[in-house]
């Protein structure tokens, strides 16, 4: 059985005006047309005050008054989903826009590559191509729509990208039967990681895990594709990351699924300064840049691997 877990994901923040809806006035059948124009389904929403969260057959949707994140992976069409978004909204409303694409363990069974989607993207709005990464390991491709703006310094994401998982992570999730959410809940103390959230999860069948938090605007999300071929768990938030808290995270994180290697990416405000999680114990950093976009962010992106 072969499923691809690495994932494509956009980010979309929307100028809110009164005489238009905002995100979440859209309504959920106009998010469900979205899910599906990059072949996903939503399996069940949680909400606070401020956001909606979705878990879906393919990753997870985060949508705001002002802002979406849509994460899918398989094989899913995202760029048809952006398209979709920004006909429904409208391209004059579209203040930042990010595109990025972890590289697949199986790229000949997509439908269509980076090239082509941020080919397709730039004919919607100007935009530039980034890379993250060793062409010839694990890396990140990212469109950013070039439109200034200034972001406020709690605006901040942090991605943890883990291949190769440990036998532990493995046994939890890759044996038929073994995974439950309340097992999951309890060996990897999902109360202690994401204190104060409110928890949406699912185990798949046969395998595989997802997970959506929720608490005000702010989200947790995890994703497990344990199959041999390829394992791959990733992790995202949006909770303001100041350095201690980023650390322990990956730490957290790190410890549980003893993956062989991992990338982080982060997002701040440009010059706010960002601090990778440093030397860990059994892995050493092989790659840390942080690169300034015209687009307002900041991004780091550090490569870690587990020593010999």
């Amino acid at each position: 059985m072969i499923f691809e877990g690495s994932e494509k994901k956009v980010e979309i923040v929307v100028s809110l005006r009164d005489s238009e809806p905002s995100l979440r006035q859209l309504g959920e059948a106009f998010w469900e047309r979205v899910v599906r124009e990059a072949r996903a389904q939503i399996l069940s929403r949680i909400s606070s005050d401020f956001a909606d969260a979705y878990l879906l057959s393919e990753s997870s949707l985060f949508v705001s008054d002002s802002r979406v994140t849509l994460i899918t992976c398989g094989q899913t069409t995202l760029v048809r989903a952006v398209e979709s978004i920004i006909e429904g909204i409208g391209l004059d409303r579209v203040e930042v826009l990010f595109y990025e694409r972890k590289n697949e363990y199986f790229p000949d069974k997509q439908f269509t590559s980076f090239d082509e989607d941020s080919d397709r993207l730039a004919k919607l709005l100007p935009g530039k191509a980034e890379f993250f990464g060793n062409e010839n390991g694990h890396f990140v491709s990212m469109f950013h729509y070039e439109n200034k703006y200034v972001p406020s310094e709690s605006d901040t994401t942090l991605e943890i990208l883990m291949h190769g998982l440990g036998k532990t992570a493995l046994n939890l999730f890759c044996t038929p039967g073994q995974c439950s959410v309340n097992r999951v809940r309890s060996e990897f103390a999902i109360e202690k990681v994401i204190p104060g959230y409110q928890v949406d999860d699912f185990c798949f069948d046969p395998i595989g895990y997802s997970l959506n938090a929720l608490n005000k605007n702010r989200y947790y999300t995890i994703h497990v594709t344990p199959e041999k071929e390829g394992s791959y768990a990733s992790f995202e938030t949006n909770h303001y990351i100041d350095n201690g808290l980023g650390r322990d995270l990956t730490l957290n994180l790190i410890s549980f699924f003893k993956p062989r290697s991992f990338l982080t990416v982060q997002f701040k405000k440009s010059g706010c300064l960002i601090a990778n999680a440093g030397e860990i114990d059994f892995y050493r950093i092989v790659q840390s840049e942080t690169r300034t976009l015209s687009s307002g962010y900041d991004v780091q992106f550090c490569q870690y691997l587990l020593k010999d």
